[in-house]
């Protein structure tokens, strides 16, 4: 079982295909060793997993990490994904952080009334 355990940390680390290796592995050692019963729960146990942390822990981490909220992330990775694919989902959350930044600067700097220009005398 380390092994296996070794296995699913390294490969978590590689985007996109490492947790899908990982899972391949666990759910082929699951059938080998103890049949379809097992393999098949290993593999709604891997499905479960991968959806909980990446559609749920994901957001919540990157939503804390950039100050967007998380529906903001998903909704961001949903559109980047349907507009450009993989490529778009990996840069969506910056860019929805970029936009976030540059809104809250310009918001800023249009809120604020300009100030009254200095004569370079002071009342006395």
């Amino acid at each position: 079982m380390l092994p296996l355990a070794v296995l699913t940390f390294v490969s978590a680390f590689v985007p996109i295909v490492g947790a899908l290796f990982a899972g391949f592995v666990a759910v082929l050692i699951a059938l080998v060793s103890n049949g379809l019963t097992d393999a098949l729960i290993v593999l709604a146990l891997i499905v479960a997993v991968q959806q909980l942390e990446g559609n749920v822990f994901q957001p919540m981490i990157q939503s804390r990490g950039l100050g967007l909220h998380a529906a903001v992330v998903l909704l961001a990775v949903t559109l980047g994904g349907s507009l450009s694919g993989i490529v778009g989902s990996l840069l969506a959350v910056p860019v929805a952080a970029l936009i976030a930044v540059v809104w809250n600067y310009l918001r800023e700097q249009l809120s604020d009334p300009p100030g009254e220009p200095s004569t370079g005398t002071s009342p006395a």
